[in-house]
């Protein structure tokens, strides 16, 4: 085992010395080094480790490194001291841990000269779209907090992907030592810096940092090791924008109504215990129905035998302070959402819990009526400001009858195509080029807005600001269409800019001749719901007919009625209700910027 103590002090010798240390860890219990025995989907079972700063051998503590390096440490975890680090599974099946490919889609999507802490609430952000519960933490001073991942200067640093072409170790074909952890795909296209004629295309991406390619262009002759190649399309290979998982059961509409009158007794003798969301409180016990069986889980621990009696008597004890009960989903319920969540489309029903980002859940409303919404996979009372909602809105199911049942599976189903854009423009990973070096900023009161965010009732600026690649003189920046936008964590769009028509190509210099360095977009005012909202800018070369239609949308809906073409058609048509599961290519000349700011009360 590798203890934090010994940490501290090969962190303190580098400091010593000068250096910009950045730490990452993507392990459970942050400085365990361990990511568990446990299989990539097994249940997790978290058990609190109390602090001791002391080693188990003797009581020395080197000095804290925060208070040696000032601004030049940074130190990121994938979880608290007490959680373990989830694993996921990339497109290919492979699987990694979960904090990283957040890590890594975060970075993707971001210049070089992003803040770390813009970085930091971009991961979180991903990961509980995701549907991860883990808490992530970062550890620096409040000015490293501000600078890029690496602390350094960033003027000199390129956002292209630039690759290097190798012989394949067989002696065929032709490698690059890059692969999804640049988030390349197959299709990938790159041209070679000074002669752009040559091309070569990904066949296969087989690793992180490696993919085959083969020429598509040019003269066989050119290619040769070592030769620098240049990023020259944007892929994106579509996912589903939301997955539900449906607790499996048989009850049928009668028996369901049932179990809520059994439930409904046991809650009228400890009415002050028993809680219907996890929006303030965490409960001690937790119920529910899973093929046909109560399930009870007490204080993060599983009880072997579940039945109506043992929760009574649980619930009873004087150390148990809350209670949740889940309604299981009658067998015509879910009948019908399987009729909106089709296989092939954006949204979909997933038999495997893990791979979904919300569940359908029940409660016992008024009356003892069932009542239904989507639950956050990764919901917490701590998660209220999170970009995702913790549960929708909830229906009450009054009867089995076909009228009832259609409403509510649509209702269902209209709640989490609402969901699905927020994640879709969470996910997306814009193209990576060097022609526009700039970057979102939220200002109140002259101020840039950080980490605290802002709250209800505050009016605040959205503009754009250079970056310090913008001092490179070397850069051709292109002029571009910008459309300003935001999405709050209801899944309602607004844009902000343009207000009228489509837009203005964004001037890349002054009249002087140097390059502009900052662009205000216009002022809104903080309002409910509190969360997180979501900023975007989308630089493209072309302008978008009727931007005030596509980007101002309340509710969701089947078609954009816009002539969209290339890019703009899938990327602008995330979030509508038909949209099915394919592969989008276009030139990488455009850019989407990105920004969450939370709101509170």
């Amino acid at each position: 085992d590798i203890r934090d103590k010994e940490q501290r002090v090969w962190y303190n010798n580098l400091l010593n010395k000068g250096a910009n240390l950045t730490v990452i860890f993507d392990c459970c219990h942050s400085g365990s080094m361990s990511r568990g025995g446990e299989p990539v989907y097994a249940r997790p079972k978290f058990r609190k480790i109390e602090q001791n700063p002391n080693d188990a051998k003797d009581g020395a503590l080197p000095p804290d490194p925060i208070s040696l390096a000032g601004d030049r440490l940074l130190v990121i975890s994938a979880a608290q001291d007490f959680e373990l680090a989830a694993e996921a599974t990339d497109n290919e099946g492979k699987p990694h841990g979960a904090f990283s490919m957040a890590l890594m889609t975060a970075m993707n999507q971001v210049s070089t000269g992003v803040a770390v802490g813009n970085i930091f609430t971009a991961v979180r952000n991903i990961l509980k779209s995701n549907g991860v519960a883990q808490e992530p933490q970062i550890v620096c001073s409040d000015n490293r907090l501000k600078q890029n991942l690496l602390g350094v200067d960033a003027s000199g640093l390129s956002n292209s992907i630039i690759v290097s072409l190798l012989e394949n170790p067989s002696g065929k074909g032709w490698e690059i030592s890059a692969g999804s952890g640049l988030g390349l795909k197959k299709g990938n296209e790159f041209s070679m810096m000074g002669n752009p004629g040559l091309v070569i295309k990904i066949d296969s991406v087989m690793g992180v940092a490696r993919a085959s390619v083969r020429l598509v262009k040019g003269n066989a002759a050119d290619m040769q090791a070592g030769r620098l190649f240049e990023l020259s399309n944007w892929i994106n290979e579509e996912q589903p924008l939301l997955s539900i998982y449906v607790p499996e059961n048989n009850f049928n509409y009668a028996a369901v109504k049932g179990i809520a009158q059994r439930f409904s007794d046991i809650r009228s003798k400890q009415p002050d215990k028993w809680i219907d969301n996890l929006k303030k409180q965490v409960p001690d016990v937790s119920a529910w129905f899973l093929k046909g069986q109560m399930q009870m889980q007490v204080k993060g621990e599983m009880v072997t035998k579940a039945d109506w009696k043992t929760l009574e008597v649980i619930v009873d004890q004087p150390d148990v302070k809350y209670a949740i009960f889940y309604l299981p989903v009658p067998a015509e319920l879910k009948a019908g959402l399987e009729s909106n969540f089709k296989d092939g489309t954006s949204y979909q029903i997933t038999r495997d819990p893990s791979h979904a980002q919300y569940h359908v859940s029940g409660q016992v409303g008024r009356g003892g009526v069932p009542e239904y919404y989507l639950m956050n996979r990764a919901s917490a009372a701590k998660d209220s400001l999170e970009a995702l909602p913790n549960e929708t809105n909830r229906h009450a199911l009054t009867s089995a009858e076909q009228e009832k049942i259609t409403s509510l599976s649509y209702q269902l189903f209209e709640y989490a195509v609402r969901i699905g854009r927020i994640r879709g423009w969470l996910q997306i990973n814009g193209p990576v080029n060097r022609d526009f070096p700039y970057e979102l900023e939220v200002v109140n009161e002259d101020k840039p807005v950080g980490p605290e965010g802002l709250r209800i009732g505050q009016t605040a600026t959205l503009r754009m600001k250079g970056t310090e690649a913008l001092k490179n003189p070397d850069l051709n920046i292109r002029e571009k269409y910008l459309y300003a936008f935001a999405i709050d964590r209801d899944g309602a769009m607004s844009l902000i800019y343009p207000e009228k028509g489509s837009g203005e190509r964004f001037p890349p210099k002054t009249g002087s001749g140097e390059q502009v360095s900052e662009f205000v977009f216009g002022s809104f005012e903080v309002v409910e719901p509190v969360g997180t909202d979501n900023f975007f800018v989308l630089a493209v070369k072309d302008p978008i007919p009727n931007p005030q239609a596509i980007f101002n949308q309340e509710g969701v809906y089947t078609s954009r009625n816009a002539n969209l073409s290339g890019l703009l058609d899938p990327l602008l048509n995330m979030g509508t209700r038909s949209v099915k599961l394919g592969r989008t290519e276009t030139p990488s000349d455009w850019n989407l910027l990105k920004l969450p700011i939370k709101s509170r009360h």
